[in-house]
């Protein structure tokens, strides 16, 4: 008779501190894990840099912990199941190390016939972070300031339009810089020419229309 081992049970608590703590190997006790040292063990041999060999076993530890299942076994649900413990910044990179795991399964231990990370979900490309670099604090000292300058009327104008439309210096000055006639004060806009001369309108609040 044939006896299989169960799988470990933690409390949440437990298994919070396993996936943090990355000295844990508790994961080689899973279904899984006799055959994610196996991988490791042939990435070492192809001489694979000991920050990665760390993190792909950070990252398949994950998989062994949150969808334990035969390496046989393992469908797109399970890595599904998985991803969901993963952060969203994080999974390119995951994907990434499961991705090897299960073609070195695939090409050298001969033990499944297709790859199911390849199942997964499309990863969309994330937007770009924008970042702010001033505090409204700040911008409304740069406002401020202006009344100590020479011409205080023009320089807050001035001001207000870099702060609005985050033209570049380039964009602010120069043959295609922004001049009187770049407002649209009834529709509450500016006119903005760009890289490559490609222009892009900007709508402006209404404290610099009545500037």
């Amino acid at each position: 008779m044939t006896v299989v081992a169960a799988e470990p049970t933690y409390t949440f608590r437990e298994w919070t501190r396993i996936l943090r703590d990355t000295k844990d190997k508790s994961y080689q006790s899973t279904r899984l894990g006799a055959d994610v040292l196996d991988y490791l063990a042939w990435k070492r041999l192809q001489r694979a840099a000991a920050r990665t060999l760390d993190q792909y076993e950070r990252d398949l530890r994950v998989l062994c912990l949150v969808a334990p299942a035969r390496l046989e076994e393992t469908t797109v649900a399970h890595l599904m199941l998985a991803m969901e413990h993963v952060p969203p910044g994080s999974w390119k990179r995951v994907q990434a190390a499961w991705r090897d795991f299960f073609k070195w399964s695939v090409r050298v231990a001969q033990r499944r016939p297709d790859n199911p990370v390849d199942l997964l979900p499309k990863i969309k490309p994330s937007p770009p972070p924008v970042y702010d670099l001033w505090s409204q604090a700040e911008l409304d000292l740069l406002v401020a300031a202006t009344r100590r300058m020479e011409n205080p009327r023009l320089e807050r104008i001035r001001v207000l339009t870099m702060i609005e439309t985050g033209a570049r210096a380039g964009e602010m000055h120069g043959p295609d810089g922004i001049k009187l006639g770049s407002f649209d004060l009834y529709r509450r806009t500016v006119t903005v020419i760009g890289k490559g001369r490609r222009p892009r309108i900007v709508p402006v609040s209404e404290e610099l229309k009545d500037a």
